[in-house]
């Protein structure tokens, strides 16, 4: 076995992990999905409204597996993932999938015998199926392995994109034009921003764009000191939305829970639907602002044409030619709702997402001491005493005709009589 493999083998054998990593799979699939529905059946609200459920359905994904652990665990909505069960070099899940319905998870009052629990297992009862997949541990390591080196690639990616933004920072310099300048202090003003914003100007073509949660940046194209005043309060709005809004912060938050997520095809397209909202509720502010629809479409498809972009793991560029058409066509429809996000459906959407993240997280997964187990059962002492009498047995029988007991039925004796059936199994 690969020198790598073996001992992530050998923890995924002795762990709950490989439970963990499945349980987390299938719950984040859970609360896209629940997310993407809310947002189509809200889908006359603002554009500011659906981007706040992406956004909150993507950021409670890594805390899935802390309620998993923490939240009591009464009741089975959709499924369980036991814990992982050792057999040889392979490891087991129990999975129980159940309509939704109320069920105690206590232990048995007196637990079942091995006969029973196998009869128990051969007559599952009506309201859910109990499946057993089993799964090589040394495969299971290298899915384990490939999960980190994903993770490892996408932030990577994202740690390229900043040195590229260091690298275009460096290579700009400061915009010192008193119109600009003028400009900006007035569209601060209508945008009630109070953070101050770093006015940059790139030595090429490059399309306006914004980046830096903390220290906010606006970097403008070479050829954008002769541009219309009209023009320039446009992109100046655009960009400052961004900046008012910290998409910047929620963008680099969502890349992150990507890379960690990045086996399930939901996160990519969460995230996907997150920037276009994103543009969408920062396309209401500039309307907002007192900008033609028509004019604003006409600027934003020349713009988009013309200038060169980067990669959006970097920043937030202002125009982007895919799924340009929808955009400019949600500016020009005169019947779409621009509200700005209101604290009551702040709260609403808050309390639903933690709502649905605490159903999800906390009570489709079952606690380690409801599963009965032959280590906490009679059973196992009962094992234990018939594995005495019939080692005493064996030592009489040996003595009597001179030999010695088999190191291997010793060592079958040991592990029985310290209760490791999982060595038991191995021998």
């Amino acid at each position: 076995m690969n020198p790598l493999i073996e001992p992530i083998s050998h923890y995924l054998q002795n762990s709950q992990l490989a439970a963990l990593f499945l349980d987390a799979l299938l719950k984040s699939f859970v609360v896209l999905a629940v997310a993407a529905g809310l947002c189509f059946c809200w889908r006359r609200a603002s554009a500011a409204t659906r981007h706040l459920i992406w956004l909150l359905a993507l950021v409670s994904l890594p805390f899935l597996p802390l309620f998993s652990s923490l939240l009591p665990s009464w009741q089975r909505p959709l499924w369980s993932v036991s814990s992982s069960l050792v057999s040889g070099n392979q490891v087991s899940l129990k999975l129980d999938f159940l309509p939704g319905v109320r069920s105690g998870f206590a232990p048995p009052a007196s637990a079942p015998t091995p006969a029973e629990a196998a009869a128990t297992s051969d007559h599952q009862p009506a309201r859910g199926r109990q499946h057993a997949a089993r799964f090589s541990a040394s495969r299971l390591a290298l899915v384990f392995v490939t999960w980190c080196g994903g993770i490892l690639l996408m932030l990577m990616c994202v740690a390229y994109g900043q040195l590229r933004l260091e690298k275009i920072s460096r290579s700009a310099r400061a915009l010192q034009n008193p119109e600009w300048a003028s400009l900006l202090r007035e569209t601060r003003e209508l945008l009630q921003l109070d953070r101050s914003v770093i006015l940059l100007q790139s030595p090429d073509n490059i399309m306006p764009m914004t980046w830096g949660w903390w220290r906010p940046v606006v970097l403008l194209p070479a050829e954008a000191e002769p541009w219309p005043a009209e023009r320039r309060r446009i992109v100046l709005l655009h960009e400052l939305a961004h900046v008012k809004r910290r998409d910047c912060l929620t963008q680099l938050v969502a890349r992150i829970v990507c890379a960690l997520y990045w086996f399930n095809p939901l996160v990519w397209l969460a995230a996907r639907r997150m920037c276009v909202e994103r543009e969408r509720a920062c396309d209401d502010l500039v309307l907002e602002g007192g900008c033609q629809a028509s004019d604003y479409a006409s600027h934003l498809v020349e713009i988009a044409q013309t200038f060169r972009r980067v990669p959006q793991v970097a920043a937030i560029a202002m125009a982007r030619s895919s799924g340009l058409e929808r955009r400019v066509t949600a500016i020009l429809d005169g019947c779409r709702s621009r509200a700005r996000i209101t604290k009551s459906a702040v709260m609403f959407i808050v309390l639903a997402i933690a709502g649905l993240e605490i159903f999800i997280g906390g009570y489709a997964q079952e606690r380690p001491g409801t599963l009965w187990s032959l280590e906490r059962s009679t059973v196992g002492d009962q094992l234990k005493r018939f594995v005495a009498e019939k080692r005493a047995q064996a030592l009489a029988g040996a003595k009597t005709e001179g030999n010695e007991i088999l190191p291997e039925y010793e060592a079958m004796y040991a592990a029985a009589l310290k209760g490791d059936w999982n060595s038991i199994s191995n021998i």
